[in-house]
């Protein structure tokens, strides 16, 4: 009983079950509820117990349970008789009566008393005979147990002494890979034999069961030298090459589906020649895979910024790889020349709009310069023609409102006809001024 399980007293658990607490105590002493008594003698029932009973219902008291006996009341002390009268005959024959039933329980439990002693003495005379049943029995197994055990020593050593010679017999470089396998098909071999058969029958057997379980390893040694063929077929760079690694893995898997797919009975000499074909797309990756980069170690534009290098470089490598694996050298070099001649087209085109750009900007500061040297005549021109209230300070702000203006309007001109003297370009702000104010 788990000492932190809710529990209930004796009386609590008789009255939710609906039995006495006389019943009830009586299952508790033999064993058939669960529960636990105090140091006072109180017997405390979990109430999981009382559940379990509720559900499944009350046992009865099992019949060799002893009623505890009340004792006997002392006979009264002889006392005098406050009786007014003698008994009457129906309390006498009462007592009479009780007396008897009481006799009578008396003789019942004798009767039952004497009965659970022969049961007992029964029971004991049927333990001491089973005793010496299981004592016989007991010995007869362990008689036969050492003749089987010596038995199976005896033929334990014959299997591996030929264990150890079928394990001798292994070629080098198999044992760790076929010990397991070939301990097996022996003991399979062995297990339908006596020690007591001809040796020679035995060897017979125990080499052919080594021969079946070192044919899978032979075979996968045959494999392997196959697929190692066929991957030896490849450049250095990809057999031992980290940029390779994912072309080299590709090759490993092409040459592994390729032999373990060919026919069973295939000899060694099929399943080289099919690894070696399997690889050979993988050879002509590289192959192209080289001749792209060799490509793109020889491109530059002339005139071409480093960005437009990078991006010519990057082009030219798009096309290479639009190409098919296996394209020719000629369509390689054309692919390249195509992508080149578009960006050196680019450049020229943009170097002569560059150079058009440039030459305008040269035309416009020698426009510029010649419109800033005849600039002043503004000012001569305000001077002489025009008269303004303020004096200098009125004329000033005019002039300088109209310098820029006049200049812009001169530089235009000058660009479009280079030809005009100093003569005309003081002329012509005259005229501009005129048209301004």
């Amino acid at each position: 009983m788990n000492s932190k399980e809710p529990a209930l007293r004796i009386g609590q658990a008789a009255a939710q079950l609906g039995v006495s607490v006389h019943h009830l105590r009586q299952l508790c002493k033999c064993g058939l509820v669960e529960a636990e008594q105090s140091p006072g003698g109180q017997w405390r029932i979990p109430t999981s117990e009382i559940a379990r009973l509720a559900s499944e219902g009350v046992p009865a008291v099992p019949s060799f349970i002893e009623e505890p006996q009340p004792e006997l009341a002392a006979p009264a002390p002889a006392s005098r008789s406050n009786r007014l009268a003698p008994p009457s005959p129906a309390v006498i024959g009462a007592v009479e009566d009780a007396e008897i039933e009481e006799a009578t329980v008396r003789r019942k439990e004798s009767t039952v008393h004497k009965l659970r002693l022969e049961l007992e003495e029964q029971d004991v005379q049927d333990q001491l005979e089973a005793r010496e049943r299981r004592q016989a029995a007991l010995e007869a197994t362990e008689r036969q147990k050492a003749e089987r055990a010596q038995a199976e020593q005896l033929r334990r050593k014959w299997l591996d002494e030929w264990i150890q010679y079928a394990l001798r017999s292994l070629p080098y470089g198999a044992h760790r890979e076929t010990e397991l396998e070939v301990h097996a098909a022996v003991q399979d071999a062995l297990a339908s034999l006596q020690p007591n058969q001809p040796k020679y029958i035995i060897q017979r057997l125990v080499d052919a069961a080594v021969e079946k379980a070192l044919h899978p390893w032979k075979r996968q040694q045959e494999i392997k030298r196959a697929i190692e063929s066929g991957m030896n077929k490849l450049a250095w760079d990809v057999r031992f090459g980290s940029q390779f690694a994912p072309l080299k893995q590709r090759a490993w898997e092409a040459a592994v589906a390729a032999v373990t797919g060919i026919r069973a009975e295939a000899s060694y000499g099929e399943m080289e020649t099919a690894a070696i074909q399997a690889v050979q797309p993988m050879i002509q990756e590289y192959h192209h895979v080289e001749a792209c980069r060799t490509a793109l170690l020889r491109i530059y534009v002339s005139g071409a910024t480093w960005q437009e290098q990078e991006e010519v470089k990057e082009a030219v490598r798009n096309a290479l790889s639009a190409l098919p694996i296996g394209a020719t050298q000629k369509q390689l070099d054309n692919a390249k020349q195509a992508t080149l001649a578009a960006f050196e087209a680019e450049v020229a085109k943009r170097q002569k709009a560059a150079a058009l750009e440039a030459e305008q900007q040269r035309k416009r500061r020698d426009a510029q310069s010649k419109v800033n040297w005849q600039l002043d005549h503004i000012e001569h021109y305000l001077q002489q023609e025009y008269e303004f209230d303020d004096g200098y300070f009125e004329m000033a702000q005019e002039r300088d409102r109209l310098r820029p203006l006049i200049s812009e309007a001169l530089v235009e001109e000058l660009l479009e006809d280079p030809n005009m003297d100093a003569d005309d370009i003081r002329g012509r702000i005259e005229e501009l001024v005129d048209d301004e104010i």
